[in-house]
C-alpha cells in the first residue's frame, strides 16, 4: 500500500512549511525506521509543500495509522516540529474515490494506437489511488473494534473483499452482456467493453457519497500516541 502524507500552503502556515523544508537530518530514512512494516520511504519537501510518500506492508492493519505516526515522528525528529504543532496541517491523501473512478473509466478509451507509455500511465496512477483508498477503506474497517474482535473481523472483511471482487467481475459481464443485447449483437465488441468501464467506473466515483457522510475525525484516535507517565 502506499500512503502520502502531505502539507500545503493550503493547510499549513508558511513559516511552518519553511520549518518542514529545512530539516536537520534526512527525515525518508527515520520513516523507514520506524517500522517493520512501513518498507521504504520518499520524501519531497519545498517552500510551499511537504509530502512523504510511504510504501506499506499490505497485510499490516490499520496501515495507514502506523505509516502516519511514522511520518510524524520523523518529522519531529529531524525538524523539531511535534505532531501536536502540526495538529490540523496536514492531511492523508484517502479521500480519492473520484479519481480511482476516473481512471478506470479512462481505462475504455485505450485503442490499439493508444501509445504504451499513456496507458503505462494510466494504469500506475490508478494503481496508487486504488491503494490509497484500499488503505483508507481497510483503516477503517477495524477501527472502532478491540483486540479481541480482531481476528473475526479479518475473516469478515477478506470475505467481504472476495464478495465485492465477484460482484465487480459479475457486473462488468453484466453491463457487456445488456450493451450486446441493445446493440442486437451476438459478438463482443470494443463498445461492449468501453460501455463497461464507464459504468464501473462510474459507480466508484459514487462510493464518495459514502465517504463524505463521515466526519472528519473518523479513526482519528488510531493516531494517538500513549504518552509517557
Amino acid at each position: 500500500m502506499l500512503l502520502c502524507v502531505t502539507a500545503s500552503h493550503k493547510t499549513a502556515a508558511f513559516d511552518l512549511l519553511e520549518r518542514l523544508s529545512t530539516p536537520a537530518r534526512d527525515v525518508a530514512p527515520l520513516i523507514a525506521s520506524h517500522h517493520d512494516c512501513v518498507q521504504g520511504a520518499v520524501v519531497l519537501s519545498t517552500c510551499n509543500r511537504f509530502e512523504a510518500y510511504i510504501d506499506m506492508d499490505e497485510p499490516v492493519t490499520a496501515a495507514a495509522a502506523v505509516g502516519e505516526e511514522a511520518a510524524l515522528l520523523a518529522v519531529e525528529a529531524a525538524t523539531g516540529v511535534g505532531a501536536e504543532e502540526l495538529g490540523g496541517s496536514y492531511r492523508v491523501l484517502t479521500g480519492n474515490a473520484v479519481l480511482a473512478g476516473g481512471l478506470v473509466m479512462i481505462c475504455g478509451f485505450f485503442q490499439a494506437d493508444t501509445p504504451i507509455w499513456v496507458m503505462v500511465g494510466v494504469l500506475i496512477i490508478g494503481g496508487i489511488s486504488r491503494s490509497l483508498q484500499f488503505t483508507a477503506v481497510n483503516t477503517l474497517t477495524y477501527a472502532d473494534l478491540g483486540p479481541q474482535d480482531m481476528s473475526r473481523a479479518s475473516s469478515f472483511a477478506a470475505m467481504a473483499q472476495q464478495l465485492a471482487i465477484s460482484l465487480g467481475v459479475g457486473a462488468a459481464a453484466l453491463v457487456m452482456n445488456l450493451s450486446m443485447t441493445w446493440r442486437g449483437a451476438e459478438h463482443l465488441e470494443r463498445i461492449d467493453v468501453f460501455w463497461s468501464f464507464m459504468i464501473l467506473g462510474a459507480l466508484a466515483c459514487l462510493s464518495l457519497f459514502s465517504f463524505l457522510r463521515l466526519p472528519d475525525n473518523a479513526a482519528e484516535h488510531l493516531n494517538q500516541r500513549e504518552k509517557k507517565a
